[in-house]
């Protein structure tokens, strides 16, 4: 018995299994501060073009052009955003989580802004606003909430 280790010798790894846990941590990324950032930015971008599209149904009610234009314009949007997504390394643990709450909250209340808009509901310019930047609003506290996450 190693006068350090005072487990019983059932409970010591075998040299084979201590090599594939020294193989599994060597393949863990830390989180790094870009990578943080990456993702704050990611997230709540999302939630600002889906702010902005609402913004956009709005002013093209009734042209499909409009519509249609706009729409392209929030493909690219998000196009953009996922191709910078993917230079994040990693992401901390529970950034599936918190970006599902975040997305899923978002699309919510823009769903529900689009049935307000498109019935007549809300004609008002001012309470679109309010509705955008209420839509944006649980993708940007998820993205804030994100360096919480990856603090130890």
């Amino acid at each position: 018995m190693d006068r350090f280790d005072h487990r019983p010798p059932a409970a010591r790894p075998s040299p084979g299994q201590a090599r594939r846990a020294l193989d599994a941590i060597a393949g863990v990324t830390v989180v790094s501060r870009r990578d943080i950032r990456v993702l704050q930015t990611v997230l709540a971008g999302i939630g600002l073009a889906m702010a902005g599209v609402l913004l956009l149904v709005r002013a093209a009610e009734g042209n499909p052009a409009g519509i249609i234009a706009g729409m392209l314009v929030y493909s690219a949007v998000i196009l953009m955003l996922v191709l910078y997504n993917v230079t994040a390394r990693a992401a901390p643990r529970g950034y599936s989580r918190r970006y599902g709450w975040g997305c899923g909250g978002t699309m919510a209340l823009y769903t529900i802004s689009v049935v307000l808009i498109s019935t007549g509901t809300v004609r008002d310019w001012a309470l679109t606003g309010a509705l955008a930047a209420l839509t944006a609003l649980p993708a940007i506290v998820a993205a804030c909430g994100l360096a919480r996450l990856a603090q130890p």
